[in-house]
């Protein structure tokens, strides 16, 4: 490894937890030559796809318990915005898990998940930006309208989206974004599906249940609906909190936090 990459890594290392700039948690043989094929990559800023190196999972004794695929399945290759639960357990940070659901995704439905990372303005940055250039990510300043616009430039290219409504990783369950509603909206608007994605670590096992966020008949209502401002800024605040809970739903109780109470959610946005 190079003097530049190994400061970067270094640079990674502390305070943004990304798992592809550290080996960590003790990786066997098998994942450990697939995590630096990967590394290499990104080092010299080639293009790949997460789901491609799912054998870097080789390197830990795990399980695997998934749920719903057949949901996903019935999508017939058309793209999707997957939100999901942003863990920090769990084998590499955590982030074993969004490479467990992108290489879900991409079995079920052939669509590759470009999943939306926050960006900050610091020089640790530097190292986000080789992940960024070589997954293909789409980075979201705060400050920025640019996200959006990237969000649904990849919609209209027909590609399918990865977000974490909470914002950054989390032990439980935190209250969603508001600006993670209005995007929900604007996709459901755009006849474009939403499914949640429940993941979690522990006892060696990976868990994931994958659901679609509403059926059939809410989704046409919603879609239909003629709303005025402040009707929409009441909806995006439910229909994001309703799709946590629906997440909150298929997590271990100890593990949903602002959402224990996931049934309210629910029934408040069912009621509208």
């Amino acid at each position: 490894m190079s003097k530049e990459l190994e400061y970067l890594v270094q640079l990674e290392s502390l305070g943004v937890g990304a798992w592809w700039l550290q080996i960590g948690n003790k990786l066997k043989p098998d994942g450990e030559k697939h995590y630096w094929n990967l590394m290499r990559i990104i080092a010299t800023g080639q293009e790949t796809s997460l789901s491609e190196h799912i054998r870097i999972l080789d390197g830990y004794d795990y399980r695997s318990n998934i749920k719903g695929l057949e949901h996903l399945q019935r999508l017939n290759g058309r793209n999707t915005l997957v939100l999901g639960n942003h863990s920090h357990l769990g084998p590499l940070e955590g982030y074993g898990e969004m490479l467990l659901t992108s290489y879900c995704v991409k079995k079920a439905t052939g669509k590759e998940i470009k999943w939306v990372r926050g960006r900050g303005k610091s020089l640790k940055e530097n190292a986000r930006q080789l992940v960024d250039r070589s997954l293909g990510t789409i980075p979201v300043y705060d400050d920025s309208i640019r996200g959006p616009i990237l969000i649904f430039k990849a919609f209209d290219a027909n590609e399918s989206v990865g977000l974490y409504p909470e914002g950054d990783n989390s032990i439980v369950l935190r209250q969603a974004k508001l600006t993670a509603g209005n995007l929900v909206l604007k996709t459901l608007g755009k006849n474009i599906p939403v499914f949640c994605a429940s993941t979690w670590f522990e006892n060696n096992t990976f868990f994931a249940t994958f659901a679609p966020l509403l059926d059939e008949k809410k989704y046409k209502e919603i879609q239909n609906t003629k709303l005025r401002k402040e009707e929409k800024d009441i909806i995006k605040e439910k229909i994001i909190n309703y799709a946590m809970a629906r997440i909150a739903q298929n997590l271990p109780e100890e593990k949903r936090g602002y959402y224990r109470d996931f049934q309210k959610f629910i029934d408040a946005f069912e009621a509208i």
